[in-house]
């Protein structure tokens, strides 16, 4: 799982939230994986039912300070304490790629999922990230970034078609969204080719939309 005293060297802004999709994806009884501070959850207020898990402790609390109206919980996303066909959906933002075990949170989130809910994920899109990651690190509007090395909290490191893969042993892919591509709102043609294969091997992150199955 994620190292915070690690995690935070490398991570000093939020996560980028993909909004749109979540509103068009998310309902009902929602459960963030990997919930960390709640940043998420407490920009989600179309939903009543917000639940978001965490192996720290002390993420926890400060979530729960954050958002006192979500339901958290301090425990493993391996083995989560909720029961089957809990959720009506669910979302997992820059979380799989810390951990060491992927498939095992996603057959947890498959568990816990209604049958036809919907999952989303977040991650960055390697190998392309690290030259993202040497963009960020020159450009003086970055002054977040202090280097160039890869965030060593990242222990499973997904392409788009590995990623696409690997949900797909699990869900149905319902729709795949680039984020970021470099120059795309300086040059048209590389905005055109955003939603192609090739432009979602070269975004800087990918989110995919997928679907637990109706028949299980």
């Amino acid at each position: 799982m994620i190292n915070w005293s690690e995690y935070t060297k490398f991570n000093c802004c939020s996560t980028w939230f993909p909004e749109e999709i979540m509103k068009k994806y998310l309902k009902g009884k929602i459960l963030d994986i990997g919930c960390g501070i709640g940043n998420h959850l407490s920009r989600i207020d179309y939903s009543e039912e917000r639940f978001g898990i965490d192996i720290s402790e002390l993420a926890i609390k400060m979530a729960s300070k954050k958002c006192p109206d979500c339901n958290f919980m301090n425990g493993s996303i391996y083995n989560m304490p909720y029961g089957d066909n809990f959720f009506d959906s669910a979302y997992s933002i820059d979380v799989i790629e810390h951990l060491k075990q992927p498939h095992k949170m996603l057959c947890e989130a498959k568990r816990v999922l209604r049958p036809g809910g919907f999952l989303i994920i977040q991650t960055p899109n390697y190998p392309i990230k690290r030259l993202y990651d040497f963009i960020n690190w020159i450009n003086p509007q970055k002054k977040w970034r202090k280097n160039w090395q890869d965030d060593p909290t990242h222990v499973s490191k997904f392409s788009y078609l590995n990623l696409k893969r690997t949900l797909n042993k699990h869900f149905i892919i319902i729709e795949i969204n680039p984020r970021n591509i470099l120059l795309e709102n300086k040059i048209t043609l590389i905005k055109k080719i955003k939603d192609t294969p090739l432009g979602r091997m070269i975004c800087q992150k990918i989110i995919i939309v997928c679907q637990k199955p109706i028949n299980t």
